[in-house]
């Protein structure tokens, strides 16, 4: 997982938060890059938390792998926008 780290730059976050007496629903946008030709997957801590969605550029994506502990998403060398909802 530190591998992947040095793989992809975030050049920008976005958040949006919306806090109810009973839940808590998070949207996050990460602006990435790739720093090598053929990147590692980005791998995302994911523990405790139930994912709703994950979009790759504003479309469903079949390279995400959901477990117990992290959200992993293989993607090409390039630009990027990740989207998810938790």
């Amino acid at each position: 997982m530190d591998g992947a780290l040095d793989h992809w730059r975030v050049d920008e976050i976005r958040l949006r938060i919306e806090l109810d007496h009973s839940s808590v629903l998070v949207e996050s946008e990460l602006h990435l890059e790739s720093t090598v030709v053929e990147p590692d997957p980005l791998v995302l801590d994911g523990r405790d938390l139930h994912t709703l969605d994950v979009r790759v550029d504003g479309r469903e994506h079949s390279g995400v792998v959901i477990d117990d502990r992290t959200l992993t998403v293989a993607l090409q060398a390039g630009r990027h926008v990740v989207s998810t909802r938790v």
